[in-house]
């Protein structure tokens, strides 16, 4: 980690900013951008978050860009539904320290994002239960940014998306606060998320319950009675530390709520700060061709995390390849699941000698196809009735052209979330949106300071 001049504050437990109000109490996480910080509100008696931005030229503009947009997702309207999604600035500053002046920027609190909660339930992946409602808040959450006040995230992925505590779990993680105020080495402080004690309750059981499963399918499967004698030894330990509720739990969703974070990254529907947007996996074919490019981008990442909750394995991961650049693989990724390109697309990819085209100019067939629900089937053990419900949900939202993928509010009348299996059809709103798949007309001046 950088704590020279130009990189991090250096910040220790105890510390404090602005002048008093706000006191260090543990460390959350850091970036490459900034450390993230759990402080104390002396002023209003809160609790808070303040990330501590790099002190370099660069990450400074950054930090004001970023300061700049959330002020506007700050003036929109709080009726909308999605608002209580999307996270909100309460106060910026600035800290003096001797390895530069550091943008501070405060943020209410929030626990481990959804990379950490795949993490928390192992190889058992999230429940679909609890992936569709992580859905349906993101949807609504993304209808606000785009609707309402005009903003791109261009950067959503699992790391960005954080999960709301109460104030039961802050005081479950504040009982260790005098542990924490000796893990330090040095300049840096071990990082200690803020964990929902309800979800990790609920990962901890769903757990179990799939071992107890697992160990059933087992004894069936093994025809060694000496084998079959372990595994109903330990069906009876595991019975005995099930919930009471266990053949029900994977169907109903706990009620956490989620919040999209980290807006340093995103631009408006009529300014686009950059071309170079979205963590690769997550990236929009429109991004990879450097064609226009608007809002529903959001849209084609969403798609790609929505799978990745319910299988922990990416959609498309391109690898690096001594003959294949990677921007080519993650197209042939794209047509192996999602079908052909269309052509007035790939013209500035057109030329002579690449790998989607032949030297003659035609293009290549694609070998391995397989479709979204396939690789549920086949690969993830999902039941074909689940996997073509949520394969009808993806591909509106992997339309290749950018216009005309689906936008937020008409995904929420999907039959994933009503519940009608017999009703997958979805209207359409995209043309609402300005911005919608290119940029927008600008008829304003850009946010000010």
């Amino acid at each position: 980690m950088n704590y020279g001049p130009g990189g991090y504050h250096v910040t220790h437990i105890g510390d404090s900013l602005k002048g008093g109000q706000y006191t260090i109490i543990r460390k959350l996480g850091w970036g490459q951008f900034s450390t993230v910080w759990l402080a104390k509100d002396n002023k209003h008696n809160h609790y808070r978050v303040v990330k501590i931005c790099r002190s370099s030229r660069a990450h400074r503009e950054n930090a004001i860009d970023e300061i700049r947009i959330l002020r506007k997702v700050n003036s929109k309207r709080n009726t909308h539904p999605g608002r209580r999604h999307i996270v909100e600035l309460l106060d910026y500053f600035e800290v003096q320290g001797p390895n530069g002046v550091h943008v501070c920027l405060v943020f209410e609190t929030l626990g481990q994002n959804l990379l950490s909660v795949m993490r928390s339930f192992r190889s058992y992946n999230i429940p679909m239960c609890l992936v569709r409602r992580f859905t349906k808040q993101l949807l609504l959450g993304l209808d606000f940014l785009h609707r309402e006040c005009g903003i791109i995230h261009t950067d959503l992925k699992p790391e960005n998306v954080l999960i709301r505590i109460n104030d039961d779990d802050l005081v479950d993680c504040l009982s260790d606060i005098y542990e924490a105020e000796e893990d330090t080495v040095g300049d840096i402080t071990r990082s200690r998320p803020l964990c929902s004690a309800a979800l990790e309750r609920y990962a901890s059981q769903y757990i179990k319950v799939g071992k107890y499963y697992q160990l059933k399918r087992a004894i069936k499967a093994t025809s060694s009675h000496e084998t079959q004698h372990l595994y109903k030894e330990q069906l009876r330990q595991l019975e005995k530390q099930l919930p009471p509720n266990y053949q029900v739990l994977g169907k109903h969703a706990i009620l956490v709520s989620v919040v999209i974070a980290d807006l340093g990254n995103s631009c408006l529907t009529d300014f686009h700060f950059t071309d170079e947007i979205q963590t690769r996996q997550y990236r929009a074919p429109e991004i990879i061709l450097h064609h226009p490019w608007g809002a529903s981008t959001d849209c084609w990442s969403l798609a790609c995390m929505v799978f990745e909750l319910l299988t922990s394995e990416y959609l498309f991961n391109p690898k690096n390849d001594s003959e294949v650049s990677r921007d080519e693989m993650h197209l042939l990724l794209f047509e192996s699941v999602l079908g052909d390109l269309p052509e007035f697309m790939l013209r500035k990819l057109k030329r002579k000698g690449t790998y989607l085209y032949k030297t003659n100019g035609k293009r290549r067939n694609v070998k391995h196809r397989m479709s979204i629900e396939s690789m549920l089937v086949k690969r993830h053990n999902f039941e074909p009735t689940h996997a073509r419900m949520i394969e009808s949900f993806l591909k509106p939202l992997l339309v290749y052209e950018p216009q005309k993928r689906a936008d937020t509010r008409s995904m929420l009348s999907h039959a994933w979330f009503t519940g009608n299996i017999h009703s997958e059809s979805v209207h359409y709103s995209f043309d609402k949106i300005e911005g919608w798949g290119s940029l927008a007309s600008r008829n304003k001046l850009p946010i000010s300071s």
